[in-house]
């Protein structure tokens, strides 16, 4: 390796010129392929990509309100329902007007009676194949001439009163409520209690108006979302301008999304700035050469356009948060071209500078590049990335070193600054004769060793995400609203076919009535008996 090394530095020492077009040329390539590099903000990149994750992804996206935004319409006066339903109108009309289908799948904010009704008929007409022995045991109380005059006297005043003529079909259709229980189970399909219905809108038990928009867009789309979220926000606050004491305010993952993906930009933003201000305060402290420096700063820089460039044809597509991480590889990418321009200061020959470190320096290379690269066999996209773009930005960088710098340091001797800074004359101290030093360190080792048995690694993966405390807040509301603060788990059972998901279904549901009677779950929620399998129709 040396001698390979050595004879390009022989080679392009009598040609210079064509170095610097090489330079050049690598650097307009690398940048035109950094510059096509798609970064993404999804911190769920960082969960394990395999099949079991990609099934629970799948099942997760299906069952959730991934996509779906709740906003609330709260007014001054919450007993005044007819102007929140009102500006509910001119807000849904608003946003229909502002939006198309590629934003917008579908808007609810009122509840059809025609097709509750609908549903209720539906499983009257279709009774024999959702009623259970304890339904059957139920009817035969029914059909005694007790209750047949009790519930016929009822089905009278209900057809009498102001409600008779919403609910007159149904009452034709089931005069002796047989489907009664079967009604009530339809409630395992409630999101909540905390709803209510008034004159077909949907409001919350605050009094609050809601509107629930499930969104075309994705999520993780981040970039289409700022467009159509700063669009929402606008039929808002249009809408609040219209009406005197209304406010609107929403809630949804696309918001946090979007938070998220500000929050990691500013984030990688301010590391970045931070670690590269530290390194130049410490070079020009030790340096004082602003060749030098320039020249330290551009290896490293030509070493995350070689990464940059390289990670779109491997992957494409790149994880802004792995890069943030990787700010981290700069400090390490750093000490190779300091370690040629330190060594060069007092060998002021490239030839004999390349002789001397590059066993040395290409070993530890290699070692920290290996190291990097077993990330790459870790199943998460995220840590993928970060061991792709650690190890190429390491690589670069030392191939900027041992190709480049040679030819752009001059040849003249000169005495190391850094012998002569006061941050040289610091690190020269001898430490490790420093007796207290030595003793302090190793008692802090042991108490450190010690309490380390306390620290813990965060295992609520619902943290993952960056909310701000209004996001915070409205997130518990939420949680209030639909599940009353309990935690959700869903219960997903697969089948090679529709048939034997169903059949695992019904298998699954007598275990999950146990925990239910122990009181270890509060409530069971899905298609329950309305979805049955072929083999219990029978």
């Amino acid at each position: 390796m040396t001698r390979f090394f050595l004879s390009v530095y022989d080679y392009f020492s009598s040609r210079k010129s064509l170095l610097f077009t090489l330079l050049l040329v690598l650097i307009a390539v690398f940048l035109g392929l950094a510059s096509q590099v798609r970064f993404t903000e999804d911190i769920s990149r960082f969960l394990p990509a395999d099949k079991t994750n990609e099934r629970i992804n799948r099942a997760y996206r299906y069952v959730t309100s991934s996509n779906k935004i709740t906003i609330y319409c709260a007014a001054t006066d919450s007993t005044d329902r007819e102007q929140q339903m009102r500006a509910v109108d001119a807000f849904v009309e608003r946003l229909q007007t502002a939006t198309d289908t590629t934003q917008v799948k579908h808007i609810l904010y009122k509840i059809d009676p025609a097709e509750m009704m609908s549903v209720a008929l539906f499983v009257v007409e279709n009774m024999p194949y959702y009623l259970d022995d304890d339904d059957y045991r139920r009817m035969d109380t029914l059909v005694t001439r007790e209750a047949l005059a009790r519930q016929l006297e009822i089905d009278r005043n209900i057809l009498t009163s102001s409600a008779g003529m919403m609910v007159r079909q149904h009452l034709l259709a089931d005069p002796l409520q047989l489907t009664a229980n079967l009604m009530r189970k339809l409630r395992d399909f409630q999101a909540g209690g905390r709803f209510d219905l008034y004159q077909d809108y949907i409001f919350s038990d605050d009094g609050q108006a809601l509107i629930v928009v499930d969104c075309a867009i994705p999520a993780s789309e981040t970039s289409a979302n700022k467009y159509f979220l700063k669009t929402l926000n606008a039929c808002m606050r249009e809408t609040e301008k219209a009406f005197d004491g209304i406010s609107f305010h929403s809630f949804g993952a696309a918001e946090i999304a979007l938070t998220n993906a500000g929050q990691i930009q500013r984030d990688t933003l301010l590391s970045s700035l931070f670690a590269v201000v530290i390194v130049l305060a410490l070079l020009i402290f030790t340096f004082r050469d602003g060749l030098k420096i320039g020249l330290i700063f551009a290896s490293v820089t030509f070493g995350g356009l070689f990464a940059l460039g390289l990670m779109h044809l491997i992957r494409g597509e790149v994880s802004i948060i792995a890069v943030g991480i990787s700010s981290i590889m700069f400090g390490i990418a750093i000490n190779y071209p300091l370690h040629f321009i330190g060594h060069h200061g007092s060998v002021p020959n490239s030839r004999f500078v390349i002789k001397d470190i590059i066993q040395p320096l290409t070993i530890g290379n290699i070692t920290t590049v290996g190291a990097f690269m077993s990330l790459i066999f870790i199943g998460s996209d995220a840590m993928c990335d970060l061991g792709w773009f650690a190890s190429l930005l390491l690589v670069g960088t030392i191939l900027f070193v041992l190709l480049f710098l040679p030819h752009l340091l001059s040849h003249r001797g000169r005495k190391p600054a850094s012998s002569h800074a006061p941050f040289g004359r610091f690190v020269d101290r001898p430490f490790e004769k420093n007796r207290w030093l030595v003793a302090t360190i190793i008692v802090v080792t042991v108490l450190l060793a010690f309490s380390g048995d306390e620290s813990h690694f965060e295992a609520d993966m619902r943290k993952i995400n960056y909310m701000t405390d209004t996001q915070q807040q409205e997130y518990e509301r939420m949680r209030g609203l639909l599940n009353d603060h309990h935690h959700v788990l869903y219960y997903v059972t697969e089948g090679d076919t529709p048939e034997a998901a169903l059949t695992a279904n019904e298998e699954s549901l007598a275990g999950l009535q146990e925990l239910l009677t122990a009181g270890e779950i509060s409530k069971i929620g899905g298609i329950g008996h309305f979805l049955p399998s072929r083999s219990e129709e029978r």
